[in-house]
Formats: C-alpha cells, structure tokens, sequence
C-alpha cells in the first residue's frame, strides 16, 4: 500500500514538472539568441544602423523573421520628427537574402525578410543595414540621437543585446545614458563602456522579455549636426524603395495624366489670385471684404501662416503705433561713461492691454507678465509659447473667414503624387503636381481677395520712392505703415526711402540717442535673441525625459 502510494506520489510529481515546462516551452519555442547594432554617425546627420540579429526558430518550421521600424519620433505637444529609412542591405547567414517592404498595421517600415515557398528552423543570422536621416535631435542644450535599439514590440525574448555607436570624423560623444524594460521604463540593467576610438558601446545585462528592450541616448556639443525638422502635423509614410500607400497605387492610373489636367485647369480657375485682375498699387491698410482690420502679422501670414521674428517685431511696434507701448532705447549696466554699455530697450506698458486681439493678448502677456516695464534683453519666448502664439495667429485667421479650419488639406496628396509619379519617371506630371502642391492652401475665397489686396500694398511698400512725397507728409499713416513693412520684409527700403522724404522724422512712441532709422534693426536682433524656435527640452533621453522605448528608431517584429 504504501509503496503503491510513493509511486502515485511521483506520477503526480511528474504530470506536474511536465505541465509546468511544456507551457514555457511553447510559449518561448522561439527566441532572439543576440541582437547587436552598430550605429556610425556621419557629419551630415546621417546615420548607417547595421542590425545583427541572431534568431533561433527553435523546432518550428518558418519562413524568415519580420523586422518593423517607426518612421516618426513623437515630441509631445503634437511635434513629430520625420525619420526617413532606406534599406540597403538585408542578409542571413551571410548570404544576400530575398526581402520585401511594405507598411505594418501602425504605419511602421515593415521589413519582411525570407522566401515564402521554403521553410527551415534552428538558429539563423540575419544583418539588416539601413541608413537614417533625420533622427538626430538638437532641441535640446546638445545634439543627441536618442534610439531605441531593439524596439519594445518583440514577440519573443531577447536574450542579449548591445549597440555600438561611433563617429566617422573622429568625434567623441559628450555623454552617454541607457534604458531597458518594458516601454516607458527608465530601468538602466545595461553597461556602458567606451574604447580606444571614443566608440561608446551599450549591453544588456539580463534577458529582455517580450515587449522589452534596449534604448541608448549619446550627446554631442550643440552645432555639431545640421537642424533637424520637426512637424506638427502626424507624418505620412511615403514610398521606401518602391512601396507605396495602397490607396495610391490603386488612383494612380485614373489621375496620372487626367487628375493633374484638372488640377491645373481648377487651380487657374478658383485658387490663381490673377482671377481679381492685375495688381495695383495700394495705399490702405489691409481689411476684409466687412471691414475687419487684418493686423500686421495676419497680412505677413495670408500666404503661409507661420509666423516669425519679423511677425513678432511688427506687432510690438504697432502695440506703440497704437499707444499701448512707449520703446525707450537705453544701456545696460557694466558700461564707464557710456563705454562699453551694451545697447538694451526698455518697454513701458501705457494702458491696459484688455481689448487687444487674442495674439496680441498672448504676446504681451508672455514678454510682460505682470510688469508694467520690460527690457527687451529679459524677453524669453520659449518654443511652446511661439508655438502656442502661430496658432493663436492662425485662429484668427479662421475666425475671420480667410482660411478654413483645417491646415493645408490638399498638400499631402498632391506631394505624395508627385513623389509617385517621379519615381515613375513621369518627370513633367510629377514636377506640376509638387509645384502646384507649394500653391495649395486652405485660404477661402476671402482669404484670396485679402492676399490680392495685400499684394498691392507690398508693392507701394517695396517701390516706396519720392513720388509719394504726399504720403510721406501724412506721419501718422506712414507710421502706421512701419509695422507692416516689417511684418511683410520690407522695412530696410521702405527705411532708406522714408529717410530721403523726411529726415528729421522722430515717431512718438520711441526715444532714444540713436534716430529711429538706426534703431530698427538693433531692436529686431535683440528680440530675435530672446525667441526659442526650437522644441522643449523634455524630448530629450538624458534626464528625466529619457526611457526605455523613447527616441527613435524602435518597433520590433517576430517571425512568419
């Protein structure tokens, strides 16, 4: 009895050990022995990234493995970075091997390697090389790439992984900082050593688990590589070596030569100012078809609305236009007798800022605070506020019926169908398409007749000359005129010109020992000085905003 009860006692045993390996063993039949990238910077901010991922199929017959990339790095507060991927190599074992691109269901680079009429199993290597640009990022104190190495959508585990990352003009990393776990995590279970050729290398000290992986961020000092672009609008995934969307392929033979025919023929016909007749010279201030005021920054913006320093140095002159702002040119503290003392202006608020416009509201209150006076040298516009001051500035432009709400809707298409049709060697179609893309924009009918009449001032304040001496005479309009012939880039003639006219001209709203015509472009260096166009700090993977999962590159796969 007893030795029937033992026996019972290690079948049971046995059943148990059996139950509780054979599920780990299906689960993880498959894994990722090593996965080890090599990144080599070049001076032109591009990049090579050389996978080497060694995949043990295990006992299951399949055809190769699936590697998906993320084309975009997301910024926070809707900026987004464009990464643009060309494959240039895949191979395994050694051996070139057949691949294929494609798109994954999140709008990843698909990369899905192997031959779908032969199978195999057991261990395989496979070296993927791409090259990258676009995916360094400088809105940081330095330039850094932040780049997942592994991604963190594997489906299986990943035993070992490691990145080298180099530089091919001799130039050392500032400093170095690497992530693992599962996404978001700011676990650091990874070594960081550097060799004899300043090369940083990055490993992992565990296994990652599925959904885990490895992110590593290496800076460089600020300027080392050209601006990269960021975006506000989600990016749109274009060809990679010859895939494009589906939706694409399937319109082209409809539009290719019809749809560019019309395109031409409508554009000429609703969107070509010319249909309100030539443009003449105009005098007034710019307004709407009901008499709405178009503010220097909305007349310099009709065509693009983007704003920029010149937007910014408009508005606070017409603020003292206005007699909202007396600009007092004064000098810093530090100079000896007035040697040595840098040029600084002072801004004094005069009334209450209650019934300016939504952006003039907006600038004011971010540069004055709750100061009644200001030094222009004090002044720090921060890349969110810029931002949030280029879409203020766009709303209004809504709000007063000179563009649709939706930003530039028939841009994407149109490039996206150029690029196609070059690629395709439809060089004529493709050039019409992607200049009649630069001509597209979401301005109504209105905004259009505003543009025209804008043009014709352009055109009084780029060609101001003697024979508008009875302009001239009139102070208080050429004032007027002085903040949209910055806002619109003309102040430097419009200037010299004025200066031939009237001389002795002194506005009001300035005092200072430098004469007004000497004052204007210092005033606008300055100012330029205190505005961030870059973004937020927070996107960078050093500090508190760096994690696993975050930077570029990314993604991850399984097999097929």
């Amino acid at each position: 009895m007893r030795s029937k009860f033992i026996k019972s006692l290690f079948f049971l045993i046995f059943l148990t050990t059996i139950g509780l390996v054979w599920p780990a063993k299906s689960v993880f039949a498959e894994n990722i022995n090593s996965f080890d990238d090599s990144i080599i910077i070049h001076q032109n901010g591009t990049f090579t990234v050389q996978e080497n991922i060694q995949y043990n199929f295990g006992d299951l017959y399949k055809h190769g493995i699936i590697r998906d990339i993320p084309l975009d790095t997301t910024l926070g507060n809707n900026l987004y970075r464009d990464i643009n991927i060309i494959v240039t190599s895949v191979q395994m074992d050694g051996q070139n091997e057949e691949y294929s691109l494609g798109n994954s269901s999140n709008n990843d680079l698909q990369i899905k390697i192997g031959n779908p009429n032969y199978t195999m199993n057991g261990v395989h290597t496979y070296v993927i090389t791409y090259d990258v640009s676009n995916g360094i990022g400088n809105y940081t104190n330095d330039d850094e790439l932040y780049w997942n190495v592994t991604g963190n959508s594997w489906t299986v585990p990943i035993n070992q992984a490691s990145a080298k990352i180099s530089t091919d003009f001799g130039l050392a990393s500032k400093n170095a900082v690497c992530y693992t776990g599962p996404e978001g995590s700011r676990q650091t279970d990874c070594t960081i050593t550097t060799d004899s050729s300043n090369a940083k290398s990055f490993s992992t000290n565990s296994l990652l688990n599925p959904s885990e992986g490895l992110s590593v961020v290496v800076g460089f000092p600020p300027g080392t590589f050209p601006k990269s672009n960021i975006t506000q609008i989600t990016p749109v995934n274009y060809a990679q070596e010859g895939v494009v969307m589906e939706w694409l392929i399937l319109g082209w033979l409809v539009i290719n030569i019809l749809g560019t025919i019309f395109a031409v023929i409508w554009y000429f016909k609703h969107k070509h100012k010319k249909r309100f007749g030539p443009i003449t010279v105009n005098f007034d201030l710019p307004k709407t078809t009901s008499g709405l005021r178009i503010t220097p920054c909305e007349a310099a913006t009709i065509d693009q609305p983007q704003i920029d320093t010149n937007c910014l140095s408009a508005t606070i002159f017409d603020l003292a236009v206005r007699k909202y702002l007396k600009i007092e040119e004064t000098d810093e503290k530090g100079g000896i007798l007035g040697i040595g003392a840098k040029t600084d202006y002072k801004l004094t608020k005069l009334k209450s800022f209650d019934d300016l416009n939504n952006f003039e509201k907006t600038l004011v209150s971010d540069m004055f605070e709750s100061k009644s006076e200001i030094y222009l040298s004090d002044v720090n516009l921060t890349y969110l506020q810029f931002n949030d001051l280029q879409t203020t500035n766009y709303n209004m432009l809504v709000d007063k019926g000179l563009y649709n709400k939706a930003l530039n809707p028939s841009k994407i298409p149109l490039i996206a169908l150029g690029i196609m049709a070059i690629i395709t060697l439809n060089v004529m179609v493709g050039s019409v398409l992607l200049f009649l893309s630069s001509k597209f924009n979401s301005r109504t009918d209105e905004g259009d007749l505003t543009s025209w009449k804008i043009d014709g001032l352009e055109l009084f304040l780029k060609n101001m000359k003697p024979e508008y001496q009875w302009q001239a005479e009139k102070v208080y309009v050429v004032e007027q005129m002085i903040p949209y012939a910055i806002a619109l880039g003309y102040i430097d003639h419009f200037m010299k010109q004025l200066q031939i006219l009237n001389p002795q001209y002194q506005p009001t709203f300035y005092t200072g020992r430098n004469s007004f015509y000497m004052m204007y472009p210092a005033f606008h260096s300055s100012l330029s000085h205190g505005v961030s166009y870059a973004a937020p700090a927070s996107s960078s993977g050093f500090s508190s905003g760096g994690f696993s999962g975050g930077g570029g590159g990314g993604g991850g796969g399984g097999s097929w």
